[in-house]
């Protein structure tokens, strides 16, 4: 089967932008790898250019700040295709929490109604080495299951929330491999989407032996850059505390 070539605009703050990844890649050039192997092309649009990709990845932005900006997102880039990981700043600057999840599923309308046959594939956050904010990732993440537009055949839902622990850089982004992991979900959804027969199923990071691990180090009150180590993995590591 021969794709057309699909463009797609990756949605968020940091973690789109790359934040974690030395290379500022976040899970958009893991996705665009993976599709090719079936022959599914996709090319990212957006205003702002981090690692080797377009995207709307605005450090620090909540959700209200892309709902004030989406719709000349759309008129702009005209995607086919909108990832979406957005709710981690609400999360960490406490705004209304409760509501968060309503936040979000006005920006799936606003989306829906400017772009009736775009696909949506918005995500569950990825979570925190805070305990406290951990929880408010919990809370987060359950309450998005209730979303009337999760109704409409173009909104998919995709869980990251198996991106912590060991897959984190520092309190909230994911590191390299917690970015593969990213990507890694979404194809996992882009083939149920859009795949048949013969989509190979892809290799899932955590069947890697081991991983070059990449974190953020404190000593109490100064910051080094980053400190890289290597890790033995294996399946039951998925979520731990490191």
């Amino acid at each position: 089967m021969v794709y057309p070539t699909r463009k797609v605009l990756a949605v968020g703050d940091s973690i789109t932008w790359g934040l974690g990844d030395p290379a500022r890649e976040s899970y958009r050039a893991d996705l665009k790898n993976r599709l090719a192997h079936p022959g599914f092309p996709i090319e990212y649009v957006g205003s702002v250019q981090s690692g080797s990709s377009f995207h709307e990845g605005h450090p620090g932005w909540t959700i209200n700040d892309i709902r004030q900006q989406v719709y000349g997102y759309l008129g702009e880039h005209q995607p086919d295709i909108v990832l979406i990981h957005l709710g981690t700043n609400d999360l960490l600057q406490g705004i209304d929490l409760a509501t968060a999840h309503w936040r979000l599923n006005a920006l799936l309308t606003q989306i829906l109604a400017y772009s009736p046959d775009v696909d949506i594939f918005v995500m569950q956050v990825t979570g925190f080495l805070s305990a406290d904010f951990q929880a408010r990732a919990d809370q987060y993440n359950n309450r998005m299951l209730t979303m009337s537009n999760l109704d409409h055949p173009n909104v998919h839902l995709v869980s990251q929330a198996n991106v912590r622990g060991m897959q984190l850089w520092n309190t909230a982004h994911p590191n390299t491999f917690g970015y593969k992991q990213m990507g890694w979900n979404l194809y996992t959804a882009f083939r149920q989407v859009y795949g048949n027969s013969s989509w190979y199923p892809g290799t899932s990071p955590w069947q890697y032996g081991w991983a070059d691990v990449c974190k953020q180090v404190w000593d109490g009150c100064r910051r080094y850059e980053r400190e890289g180590s290597q890790w033995t993995l294996s399946p039951n590591q998925a979520g731990s505390e490191c």
